[in-house]
């Protein structure tokens, strides 16, 4: 049997001891690091087999202290309230507030208590015709995209009779317009680079609008709902 050789690639980081993969996204989410700086230490991971949050503290962008926090967050108590009730608990997710809601779905701010992070889960709603194909299809095509402009697939699944997708949770907004033409344009530019490279990748959005775009608090626009 032949083996690809870039299916291995980035394994590395799954199968180190202490890799630290939710060390990195609790440093992200709190923007103690860039995304650039996660991409590097990333590719010297797969060089290397080192341990990440290793990497990021020998590297000075986290402090030792910091990492040892972000090793074991503590547990908001909005969420202690929320896992009180049976009809929140999904799995191990904790369903906390709604978030949005359109014509087919509704997206909540939840707590993912194995990994000790913020996610947003999109539930379809129960009478949308064929929920699970709908939320196949769209796992699929934004779980092939890795960019920092599109936010990615974390899990699918099913909760009683209604299918879901598990996101990264941004804390952000569709733009409110009108915008200045100088925001209007930079923000023009990060979906068309956002766009380009899901293009490359072979997906296609089908829905581009203002309420699929969300700028989050350091004013970068997120392409969302492939």
């Amino acid at each position: 049997m032949k083996v690809d050789p870039r299916s291995f690639k980035g394994l590395s980081r799954f199968l180190a001891p202490s890799a630290g993969g939710p060390v990195a996204d609790r440093a992200l989410a709190e923007k103690l690091i860039t995304p650039e700086q996660l991409q590097e230490c990333i590719e010297e991971q797969d060089r290397t087999g080192r341990p990440l949050d290793e990497i990021l503290v020998g590297k000075g962008i986290v402090k030792e202290e910091e990492v040892t926090r972000l090793r074991h967050p503590e547990i908001p108590s909005e969420v202690t309230k929320a896992a009180a009730d049976p009809a929140k608990v999904v799995g191990h997710y904790v369903v906390v507030s709604l978030v949005g809601s359109g014509g087919m779905a509704e997206v909540w701010k939840a707590w993912d208590r194995s990994l000790g992070r913020w996610v947003a889960i999109k539930f379809l709603k129960a009478d949308v015709g064929h929920p699970t194909q709908r939320i196949e299809r769209e796992g699929r095509m934004a779980g092939q995209l890795s960019h920092p402009g599109i936010i990615s697939i974390f899990e699918r699944g099913r909760h009683g009779d209604r299918a879901y997708l598990v996101m990264p949770y941004v804390d952000g907004s569709p733009p409110r317009l009108p915008l200045p033409p100088r925001e209007a344009a930079r923000l023009t530019l990060e979906v068309a680079q956002a766009l380009d490279y899901a293009h490359r990748m072979g997906v296609l959005h089908r829905d581009v609008k203002p309420a699929n775009i969300l700028v989050d608090a350091g004013g970068r626009a997120v392409l969302a709902d492939f």
